[in-house]
C-alpha cells in the first residue's frame, strides 16, 4: 500500500488524490512512497494534515439555518481539534498555543 492508498483509507471524508500529493509533499513525501517506511511522527502529522483539510471542507459544505449545518460544524471542529492535538503533541509550527488552539493554515497555502 503507497502512502496515497493509506492517508485516504484513514479518513471518511472526500479527499483527491492531488490534495493528498499535496499535503504528502509538503512534508517531504511522494504518493509512491511506502507508509511503513515512515516515521510514526511523519505518519500522524499528514494524518493531522488530511484532518484539517476535512475540516475545511466540512465548514464550507454547511448551509446556513439547517441541521446540517449544525452536524457540519461539529464534525468540522472535531477535525480540526483532533489535528490540533497531534500538531501539539509534536510541538509541529502548525499549531500555535498563542492563537489559543487555532491552527495557522494559510501560512501553507
Amino acid at each position: 500500500m503507497n502512502t496515497l492508498e493509506y492517508f485516504r483509507s484513514r479518513v471518511s471524508f472526500p479527499i483527491s488524490d492531488s490534495t493528498i500529493e499535496g499535503i504528502l509533499f509538503g512534508r517531504g513525501f511522494v504518493r509512491e512512497d511506502r507508509f511503513q517506511e515512515m516515521s510514526e511522527r511523519d505518519r500522524d502529522l499528514i494524518y493531522a494534515d488530511t484532518l484539517l483539510y476535512g475540516s475545511m471542507i466540512m465548514n464550507r459544505s454547511s448551509k446556513r439555518g439547517s441541521f446540517s449545518e449544525a452536524i457540519s460544524n461539529n464534525v468540522s471542529k472535531s477535525l480540526l481539534d483532533s489535528a490540533n492535538e497531534i500538531y501539539k503533541k509534536y510541538n509541529d509550527d502548525k499549531y500555535d498555543s498563542s492563537l489559543e488552539g487555532t491552527l495557522k493554515w494559510v501560512e501553507y497555502e
